[in-house]
């Protein structure tokens, strides 16, 4: 074999070799995302897959909030220089590489801070060598991810493309993270109008077919407030509320609807043979209660004891 034969041997050994590694650190990350323990873990993974693959001595992610850049994840960082970057968020300007990336959204690539008169950044600076990618969703800036290097050793374009690689699949992890937290969010809204068993059926793909119509056998509780249409009438806004928020506080009725009624559902959205008897005891304990306490108001319409009415 001849030497020039070698020598592309070895070269085409070393590409499938950092093929290879590049395929374990994404496979790594996408583990991270699908184990869903949190967004920290997956972010962590993502740093620190970047700056190994990029022969970097460290690197960092930083996260947009509130128009600042805060540190949110770093593999082989000095700890006094995390923490520094941890308690001095960032401003969106080109004195410090994550700044100028986030200014102008696109990869920066700094071979020597130490020859670029706009690297202002006031922090300790254990490197020369620095490369950033911004962290996008459509035009949505998200954060940035960036890998350093201790001597002026500049990057290769292969190192930028891949930590765009790191950066796409940062933005998809940070977006699945938001979309988790606003279902949780719509779940505990709904749970202050139904009970968390229906909560948590409409928030997951069941409740799509529920929404859609279908038919269900439910008990529904219905009450009234004599005299309270007369009462609302000629009673102030405030004097209103309160009157309602007192009943329902005694009656234990979380659900008022116009025209001084309360009308709580049972059964509605699973199989709950027992809605119609947890209707009946919720209308007894709402009577009793309202009766034990006696009537607040006797000087005006609407004082009068509840009556309650279960139609099933």
């Amino acid at each position: 074999m001849s030497a020039p034969e070698t020598l592309d041997a070895k070269e085409l050994a070393q590409t499938n070799e950092s093929l290879r590694e590049q395929q374990r650190a994404v496979s790594n990350v996408l583990r991270a995302v699908a184990r869903s323990q949190g967004l920290q873990p997956v972010l962590d993974e993502i740093v620190e897959s970047a700056t190994l693959l990029c022969a970097g001595d460290n690197g960092r992610l930083w996260l947009v909030k509130d128009g600042l850049l805060l540190a949110a994840a770093q593999y082989g960082s000095p700890p006094e220089t995390y923490e520094y970057d941890v308690e001095h968020p960032h401003s969106v300007d080109r004195s410090s590489l994550a700044g100028r990336v986030a200014l102008t959204q696109v990869p920066v690539h700094i071979p020597d801070i130490l020859a670029d008169p706009e690297y202002t950044y006031p922090g300790p600076r254990p490197y020369r060598a620095m490369l950033g990618v911004p962290v996008l969703i459509e035009n949505d800036l998200l954060g940035v991810v960036a890998v350093v290097r201790i001597p002026p050793e500049p990057f290769a374009k292969e190192h930028i493309e891949l930590v765009r690689t790191f950066a796409d699949q940062a933005a998809i992890a940070i977006a699945n993270a938001r979309l988790i937290d606003a279902v949780e969010r719509q779940r505990t809204e709904l749970s202050r109008f139904v009970s968390p068993q229906v909560a948590e059926l409409l928030s997951n793909e069941q409740g799509e077919q529920l929404l859609a119509g279908h038919r269900a056998y439910i008990s529904c509780l219905f009450c009234d407030l004599r005299g309270f249409t007369a009462f609302a009438e000629t009673a102030a806004p405030e004097e209103l509320l309160e009157l309602l928020r007192e009943y329902h506080r005694r009656g234990s009725i979380s659900s008022p609807i116009p025209g001084g009624s309360a009308a709580p559902t049972s059964g509605w959205g699973s199989a709950s043979p027992p809605a119609t008897r947890r209707s009946v005891g919720s209308a007894l304990k709402a009577a009793t209660t309202t009766a034990r306490s006696g009537p607040s108001r006797t000087s005006r319409p609407g004082s009068a004891p509840t009556r309650s009415r279960e139609r099933f």
